[in-house]
């Protein structure tokens, strides 16, 4: 007899292959799963459009559909399709930890010294153990005396600065930590340094009512990064028994990982303005195991005719703010001009 397969539904209404039965619902109803596209969708008959909307929407963003295309599957306007999608706009505390409560807690997390990342993690995954990366440190070491220091004291903490990166072991580790004492015992006097609103009263800071400030703020800062991470235990965690196996100094390993695949969304879709490029969080969400962003749908999604451009309802959070004085540009990230297949 002819007809469809019991273990197939109609075709996905994104790429038209057939659906296939993934499981169950927490409720008990059937779940249904494309394999072409990797499109989720629950067989009770929930909000369709809805449905459809998330289901269009991460495989135009980590794909090489064109905004046009994937508007016109839903029967809307490319600027429609843009503004159904809401996204987290920061990596505030908040955003993370809405992220991390859907996550099983990791044996130790590796930061790039965002504040809400760090303050999320230790919140929501009190036993595990927070990495900072040590190139985030010897990026922001050089940053804060600026690249050309002019003191001697400016020109050597960049140069301790780059050992954490090669250290190892706790032996290492320790070993290092005296470095910054003996720095501080040569350069007291300079970072102890104050400058008062009388001998500079063009500064703005004088000019903001304040009486004194440090002299050398910004190499202050770098110092006492070093002592505050120390103190945190987020210097060397890397360092620290791991029985389960060594934990990564730094977050190299995404920029050939993920990171590529992102630059390579963002190629394929240049064009777009800032605030649609941050959607491109997407493409991390689906490299999760089993992704399924019909999931995230919910009854208030359809009550409202034009939803808010700023949202909460993602599971990938937003894009993390760096923490001040950190370079965290990297190369390939900025806004492209012009749209992708467009002529003159």
């Amino acid at each position: 007899m002819g007809g469809r397969k019991s273990s197939e539904a109609g075709p996905c209404t994104i790429c038209g292959e057939p659906m296939r039965k993934n499981g169950t619902t927490s409720s008990g109803g059937q779940r249904w799963r494309c394999m072409r596209c990797r499109a989720s969708s629950a067989g009770d008959g929930g909000n369709a459009r809805a449905s459809a909307e998330f289901r269009a929407f991460p495989v135009w963003v980590t794909g090489r559909m064109t905004l046009a295309q994937a508007a016109a599957m839903l029967g809307v306007s490319p600027r429609t399709f843009i503004r159904r999608i809401p996204w987290c706009d920061t990596g505030s505390r908040a955003a993370y930890t809405r992220l991390f409560s859907r996550l099983p807690a990791p044996r130790a997390l590796v930061t790039d010294g965002g504040a809400g990342c760090a303050a999320a993690a230790a919140d929501t995954w009190k036993d595990t153990r927070i990495q900072r990366c040590l190139v985030h440190v010897l990026r922001n070491t050089r940053t804060d005396p600026t690249c050309r220091p002019r003191t001697d004291a400016g020109k050597d903490l960049p140069r301790l600065a780059r050992k954490p990166v090669k250290v190892r072991d706790a032996d290492a580790a320790a070993a290092w930590l005296n470095l910054p004492d003996d720095w501080h015992t040569r350069y007291a006097d300079i970072i102890g340094q104050r400058t008062t609103a009388r001998d500079d009263p063009g500064n703005p800071k004088a000019r903001a009512g304040r009486t004194w400030w440090w002299t050398h703020a910004r190499l202050r800062r770098a110092y006492y990064r070093f002592i505050r991470l120390q103190r945190d235990g987020t210097l060397f965690a890397c360092c620290e028994p791991a029985p389960a196996g060594s934990v990564p100094s730094t977050t190299n390993r995404l920029e050939g990982g993920v990171n590529a695949d992102i630059k390579r969304v963002l190629d394929a879709h240049r064009g777009l303005t800032e605030e649609p490029m941050k959607r491109c969080e997407w493409v991390l969400y689906m490299k999760t195991h089993n992704p399924d962003p019909g999931s995230f749908i919910t009854a208030a999604h359809d009550e409202t005719t034009e939803p808010p451009t700023t949202g909460t309802g993602l599971p990938a959070g937003g894009i993390q703010e760096a923490a001040p004085g950190v370079d965290a540009y990297e190369s390939g990230f900025g806004i492209r001009k012009g749209r992708a297949g467009k002529t003159r």
